[in-house]
């Protein structure tokens, strides 16, 4: 890659640090790593969802799927309903869908037939790959 387009793009990442997206990202991170409710929390759905992995592969005619299935369950609602882990996965949302949008851009920028993805996560323009 061309050493101009990555100091352009250094500067772009720089820039977006600046922005109050990012810190809001940054601070919802740091409460979310510093906070003593969330390791317990965090700990117990990564045991449940490695118990679960383990069973997985045999589907429910593991004598453990259901109850493994039922541990994980819970232990994902009782992580993902803490109002520090709301924040983060909100802020994560906010700075990926603005790298999407910038992606988009440059993409189209460089050539329409670029395949990019549109707001619900799907290809769309580009090329087929049919011969048509």
């Amino acid at each position: 890659m061309d050493q101009t387009l990555l100091e352009l793009t250094s500067d772009v990442v720089e820039e977006m640090k600046r922005g109050e997206d990012y810190r809001a990202y940054q601070k919802a991170r740091d409460a979310m790593e510093e906070s003593d409710v969330i390791r317990p929390l965090l700990a117990a759905f990564s045991k449940a969802k490695e118990a679960f992995e383990s069973v997985r592969r045999y589907g429910q005619h593991h004598p453990n799927f259901k109850a493994r299935a039922t541990t994980l369950q819970k232990a994902r609602i009782a992580l993902y309903s803490r109002p520090e882990v709301i924040d983060f996965i909100n802020a994560e949302k906010t700075l990926q869908t603005q790298l999407e949008t910038l992606t988009n851009r440059l993409a189209e920028a460089v050539s329409s037939r670029i395949p990019v993805k549109n707001a619900i996560g799907s290809l769309q323009g580009g090329l087929s790959c049919t011969n048509g």
